[in-house]
């Protein structure tokens, strides 16, 4: 076996203080996307630390009452070895789908806590959208701590390879929102088997990125139009390869802009792979250390350069993303895209005062039965909060929000003389007597930039409670 060292990639093996700079620079106008892999995620389990898919692992084969010496790689087997030796022989009455219904519980009965780098990439407020190559929720919760104060205001999107999901926005957009979004890329834990156990999951998941009808085109328009960090994911070379193929979208040898950082224990090793980066991939930069070790100077180094944003105001109000469906009984709060920072606040000052506000924030994202989603919706809903300004006095035109409109117009008459089932709040200085064309009959109350005033708060309440018989202050 050749044992010569691996030959350096295009941009050396050392880390020169101008690829910081240039790494920094690049953070703070927000062209950054880090791709979380496994090696971040490390606990302990009974004095003993290992990556929280081995401690995963170990507990499923617990739970299946595998015997340790029917499972390959030894002390700290993955969890394909672990699914490998219970596909062998499944007990009767279980299925291949068994496994994956133990793993929530697991995760859920360990309560660990957010490692000590996903924090610090949670404090680096420059990064808005993290893709994850895990199925724990690990990565949100250092978010939730960091940004909102413990409240639940990141956005979590699962691909699963045989059912398109996609992001809600591009990167901009989400980033005016203030939107921290994690895209779990291999899919999420739950009970079903949408997420990768086994190298055949991992393999379908490939090939799903790859297909036409279930590739996640916003998501990876994304990726290959900004620079990334791949931390710690560990790939074997061709997986490598794959991968970074994948996220560029083009033949890696095309001159582009965008760079990407591969940072983890493994990659520097791989002669191949190190070797197929430097002539054919000039724009990836092997980092010489682990991803840990990656992290932790990153953020320290983002942090004497961002000072004053190293924490999260103590009087920021968290905004808390609406689920992608609507609840029971909820206020529909419906809004052009380019209003959404007025909608923002507004659904966090309501939220605050404990109205159930909801709002569509996937409506740009096809494949789905629009008309018919929107009537469900509008019929499900209490009120309706047509939100108002000079931006949808000028979009007349097949627009979402119009379709929503329209639809709540319907909806209002079937009610009786009196009822109050839409009231319109203008965000500007858009004129009374335009928000009344809109919506005849309807008292029109004024929101500039979202502030609502406490008035307005303590009548909605009124109408709802009218509505649903919830008294305000009602846990719910």
């Amino acid at each position: 076996m050749d044992q010569s060292p691996a030959p350096s990639a295009a941009t050396g093996a050392t880390w020169r203080q101008r690829n910081w700079d240039e790494l920094l620079a690049n953070i703070e106008s927000k062209q950054v996307i880090p791709i979380v892999g496994p090696d971040l995620l490390v606990v302990e389990r009974e004095g003993r630390v290992l990556p929280l898919d081995r401690y995963v692992a170990l507990e499923l084969a617990a739970r299946l009452e595998l015997d340790p010496a029917a499972i390959d790689g030894g002390a700290t087997p993955s969890l394909n070895d672990v699914m490998c030796a219970y596909l062998r022989n499944i007990p009767p009455g279980e299925t291949r789908a068994t496994p994956y219904t133990f793993v929530p519980d697991i995760l859920k009965q360990a309560r660990f806590a957010p490692p000590r780098p996903l924090q610090q990439l949670a404090e680096i407020t420059d990064f808005t959208l993290f893709v994850t190559t895990t199925f724990d929720d690990l990565l949100a919760q250092a978010l939730d701590q960091t940004r909102y104060g413990g409240a639940k205001g990141t956005t979590s999107i699962a691909y699963r390879y045989n059912r398109r999901e996609d992001l809600p926005g591009t990167l901009d957009e989400l980033a005016r929102q203030n939107r921290a979004t994690v895209f779990h890329l291999l899919g999420r834990h739950g009970t079903s088997p949408n997420y990768v156990l086994t190298e055949e999951d991992l393999l379908e998941f490939v090939c799903a990125l790859q297909s036409g009808e279930y590739r996640p085109t916003e998501l990876l328009a994304e990726l290959a139009t900004h620079h990334l960090l791949i931390l710690g994911e560990n790939f074997s070379d061709w997986l490598a390869r794959l991968f970074i193929r994948t996220t560029r979208g083009r033949k890696l040898s095309t001159y582009q802009d965008s760079t990407e950082v591969v940072a983890d224990s493994r990659t520097p090793g791989e002669r191949g792979l190190v070797a197929f980066l430097t002539h054919f991939s000039g724009h990836t930069r092997i980092y010489p250390g682990g991803a840990v070790e990656f992290v932790e100077e990153l953020h320290r180094r983002w942090r004497e350069r961002n000072p004053e944003a190293a924490a999260p105001a103590a009087s920021t109000v968290p905004f808390v993303a609406p689920p992608r469906e609507i609840p029971r009984d909820a206020i529909f709060l419906s809004y052009a895209r380019e209003d959404l920072e007025a909608v923002i606040r507004l659904k966090a000052i309501l939220d605050r005062a404990g109205l159930p506000l909801w709002f569509d924030m996937d409506q740009i994202m096809g494949g789905q039965d629009w008309d018919r989603r929107i009537n469900d919706n509008i019929k499900s809903c209490i009120l309706f909060l047509p939100v108002m300004s000079r931006t949808t006095q000028r979009l007349t035109r097949k627009q979402y929000f119009r379709s929503e409109w329209n639809a709540a117009l319907h909806q209002k008459s079937r009610y009786a003389p009196g009822e109050v089932f839409i009231v319109p709040l203008v965000v500007d200085d858009l004129e009374r007597r335009a928000a009344e064309e809109e919506f005849p009959g309807t008292h029109v109350e004024r929101a500039p930039g979202g502030d609502i005033e406490a008035r307005v708060v303590d009548h909605l309440w009124e109408v709802y409670t009218r509505a649903t018989g919830t008294a305000r202050g009602t846990p719910r």
